[in-house]
């Protein structure tokens, strides 16, 4: 590649960062569920993607066009980097029988195992809940500030994620 064409190619590069540097940005940040330190790591390697792509750049397109095109190279780049570090899945020996989707009363027999592994009092206020007593009945019913309410409801449904990210997680087992 002479001097002349590095130069040209350098700086549609620089054209197209420049032009659609919020969109990489925002589907890196997202993908790194917004932590920074992923999304540099992320940017990074679009912009490397983009740069090696970049002959496969059309010249003439319009801007829509080159914005999808830039969309589909960061996606390619953050889907690769999901296939490669994939967590890894529970056996299905583990998992035990799973409920016909159209039996619902087999969901709430899953939901109510799950509920058991709470403190007695915040799976109660959970199961009203999922049963369709509103904040505000439970309030009145318990002789408690719907405030207070709400909080319960708040550490109940923290420490019911706190219960499913162990089970999902088997480094903290």
């Amino acid at each position: 590649m002479s001097g002349t064409d590095y130069q040209l190619r350098t700086d549609r590069y620089l054209q197209l960062l420049e032009r659609y540097q919020n969109v990489i940005f925002w589907l890196c940040y997202r993908y790194a569920h917004y932590r920074q330190d992923c999304t540099l790591d992320y940017l990074q390697d679009v912009r490397e993607r983009i740069w090696r792509s970049l002959d496969k750049l059309r010249p003439g397109m319009s801007e829509g066009e080159e914005c999808q095109w830039v969309r589909l190279q960061a996606q390619s780049v953050l889907s690769n980097h999901l296939r490669k570090h994939k967590p890894p899945t529970v056996s299905l020996d583990k998992v035990g029988d799973m409920p016909d989707p159209d039996n619902t009363d087999a969901m709430f027999m899953l939901l109510d195992d799950l509920l058991s592994l709470l403190p007695v009092d915040e799976g109660r206020l959970l199961r009203d809940l999922c049963q369709g007593i509103t904040a505000e009945e439970i309030a009145r019913d318990r002789h408690l500030s719907l405030h207070t309410v709400q909080n319960q409801i708040s550490i109940a449904r923290r420490h019911l994620r706190q219960i499913n990210e162990q089970y999902n997680n088997p480094d903290t087992q």
